[in-house]
């Protein structure tokens, strides 16, 4: 079980702002730059939101291979690499970039994502072709929008790479198109009905 005690480095509008010039302009022809060091460009760092999280096992499973609930939260978490930060007795620290945040908004005007000229920069994430997936909320980042609803989504925008970068707006894809849970976001071109 996961709890999340706090967010450490909240991405807000003013970051976002801070963002925003440091971002190619698209389309643009990659050509494989990477940050200071060979780490990540410097438009990404900011968007990585550390949060601190107690775990715990609802009651201790028989036969665990790991010594503490932090160490089998961060094997579970292996799947999505650099997600955790560190992992010591029931803590768990964790740094997943902007695109996998499950924050939702009340309205378009609060939801920083959609600030004129924003976008995540997906296809940049470790390099082209960077990643494709997202929590299925940045596609429906309003509160009450999404599958099964009357409030249609107003998607974030990403970065595809298609031999370019390219933006496209974010688009659920889903197991069961009227169960929200099912979803995940997905940066892609939009897929012909």
């Amino acid at each position: 079980m996961w709890k999340r005690d706090r967010i450490v480095n909240p991405i807000t509008a003013a970051v976002i702002d801070r963002v925003i010039p440091l971002l190619p302009q698209l389309p643009a022809e990659d050509n494989g730059a990477v940050g200071p060091n060979g780490g990540p460009l410097p438009f990404l760092a900011p968007l990585k939101q550390n949060s601190l999280y107690t775990v715990s096992f609802p009651t201790p499973p028989p036969g665990q291979k790991c010594d503490t609930p932090a160490a089998c939260a961060a094997a579970c978490a292996g799947g999505f690499p650099g997600f955790v930060l560190a992992a010591d007795g029931s803590t768990v620290l964790t740094d997943p970039v902007a695109w996998l945040l499950d924050t939702s908004y009340p309205s378009v005007s609060t939801d920083p994502y959609l600030r004129p000229g924003y976008y995540h920069p997906m296809s940049y994430y470790n390099g082209a072709p960077g990643t494709v997936f997202a929590d299925a909320v940045r596609a429906c980042p309003i509160q009450g929008s999404g599958v099964g609803t009357a409030v249609p989504c107003t998607p974030e925008i990403c970065s595809y790479f298609s031999g370019i970068h390219v933006k496209y707006p974010l688009q659920l894809d889903c197991l069961d198109p009227k169960n929200f849970s099912t979803c995940v976001g997905y940066c892609a071109p939009p897929s012909i009905p």
